[in-house]
């Protein structure tokens, strides 16, 4: 027993706050634990999560590349038929050109020989 006055442990006291502390330190091991395991499967996910990122970016580039492969492509063969088609309508255009040259100058010969005509006969009219 402790004397009146008397501030120092007894040895059961003592005891009895060890065991106290143990037996928290015990229930904070067992949280730490059950918390380094719960960061443990968060980064597993996110691990995970990461991988199928990862992928799908690979599979989103791979088809991006493909696209922009196919437009070149389908533009390379856009720009041959423009091409193609400019140099056909070209063609049409001076063909037509021609014709209506050859036509406007047949029209021209029949006019000059019609006013040739039309002089001769004013001046058979006229005498």
């Amino acid at each position: 027993m402790q004397a009146e006055g008397d501030t120092s442990m007894t040895t059961e006291e003592s005891e009895d706050i060890k065991r106290h502390f143990d037996v928290v330190a015990e229930g904070l091991e067992s949280r730490i634990q059950l918390v380094t395991e719960g960061v443990s499967l968060v980064n597993e996910r996110v691990d995970r999560l990461g991988d199928r990122l990862d992928s799908r970016m690979d599979r989103l580039e791979t088809e991006m590349r493909h696209g922009f492969a196919e437009l070149d492509g389908r533009m390379d063969r856009l720009e041959t038929e423009t091409r193609h088609g400019f140099a056909e309508l070209r063609s049409m255009i001076k063909l037509s050109y021609a014709e209506l040259e050859n036509r406007l100058a047949r029209l021209e010969t029949a006019y000059d020989t019609i006013q040739e005509r039309l002089a001769v006969l004013e001046a058979r009219q006229a005498s």
